[in-house]
């Protein structure tokens, strides 16, 4: 839950009018051992959507999006890495998976999230470039903060 107050505090503060504000919540479900049953992990996906949810004032839309993310991690971990499950868990660790897969699977999840979170904000397309913007940085943003992190949580440990 420090990485929502992170957020709320410190994150929702750095954008470029309105767009690309990295989303660090998200780590949380990232970095989340996968040999939890998937009712433990759609449980702590909704309890974290919920509340930044309360902090953000939004009915419901990053539990969905937060949900959606715990639901396809496993699938597109699944569909990049398929001989290297070890006693069936996984981690998403860039020290394990290597830089490139690791990138890859953290820019889809970060994607489709974003793309998640921005359409159930507004249901709509009407502003296509609007939602395609917001998506494009809110991705790449999310995404660099988040290498950042790991570099710094790797090469602190002496690797």
């Amino acid at each position: 839950m420090i990485c929502v107050l992170l957020q709320v505090i410190f994150f929702d503060h750095f954008h470029v009018m309105g767009y690309g504000a990295p989303l660090i919540y998200i780590l949380f479900l990232l970095d989340y051992r996968s040999n939890d049953n998937v009712i433990s992990s759609m449980l702590w996906g909704t309890l974290l959507g919920l509340f930044v949810d309360m902090f953000h004032d939004s009915i419901g839309v990053n539990m969905m999006a937060m949900v959606f993310m715990v639901f396809i991690r496993g699938k597109i971990f699944d569909m990049f890495v398929r001989n290297r499950k070890l006693n069936d868990e996984y981690t998403l660790d860039f020290s394990s998976l290597g830089i490139n897969i690791y990138t890859q699977i953290l820019v889809i999840i970060t994607f489709l999230y974003c793309v998640c979170l921005s359409w159930l904000e507004d249901i709509t397309f009407k502003y296509f470039l609007q939602f395609l913007l917001k998506v494009v940085t809110g991705t790449f943003s999310t995404t660099a903060l988040v290498l950042f992190y790991n570099f710094l949580r790797y090469y602190r440990r002496g690797r």
